[in-house]
């Protein structure tokens, strides 16, 4: 939906602009301070990041017919787990390694969770693809990983996936990543 609104007001700016001479520059006069104040009096503020900037400006209200919850499960056993696969097989495996295994796994057994609503036709997915967001050790900036067919990976080959996406993030040799964040940097803060 704000991808509408952002081309609604772009044709609305080129039409005011050739039927209404002055407006342009009563646009640029009020938009151009409006720039100048959110990117250089704010440049420091938590909220001038470009995740920020891209997470306000793409929420709207809830359409989603999602359902999201919480629980609580022991993990003490993957925990541990974890710790001694990573010190046999010379590679970080946590939690979050595992989980996306195991939710390649679950679609790839329960083909009937892995589709999507076309048309209102149930369309069946072939692969098992997981996503999940990585950020890097800071914290600081953090991207999305997608890992096809993570059914078939062994645990090594998910956790160096995750490994490289967290390094071309902070080396900022991610291409994606990059045209995102230069498109979030002129993004307004406020």
């Amino acid at each position: 939906m704000n991808a509408l609104r952002i081309i609604l007001l772009v044709i609305l700016v080129i039409y005011l602009t050739f039927v209404h001479s002055k407006f342009l520059l009563h646009f640029f006069a009020i938009f151009i301070p409006y720039i100048i104040i959110t990117q250089y009096m704010f440049f420091n503020s938590p909220l001038n990041t470009g995740k920020t900037k891209v997470f306000i400006s793409s929420w709207s209200h809830a359409y989603d017919p999602q359902i999201f919850g919480t629980s609580k499960i022991e993990s003490t056993k993957v925990k541990k787990f974890c710790e001694e696969y990573s010190k046999i097989k010379g590679v970080k495996v946590g939690l979050t390694t595992c989980l996306l295994k195991l939710a390649g796994l679950i679609l790839n057994k329960f083909p009937d969770i892995n589709g999507n609503i076309i048309f209102g036709r149930y369309i069946p997915k072939k692969d098992a693809d997981v996503c999940c967001f990585v950020a890097t050790e800071k914290g600081e900036e953090s991207d999305i990983l997608i890992i096809k067919n993570a059914d078939r990976l062994t645990l090594e080959e998910i956790s160096k996936k995750v490994e490289e996406k967290k390094k071309m993030i902070e080396n900022k040799t991610d291409t994606k990543y990059n045209r995102r964040l230069l498109i979030a940097k002129f993004l307004p803060t406020l």
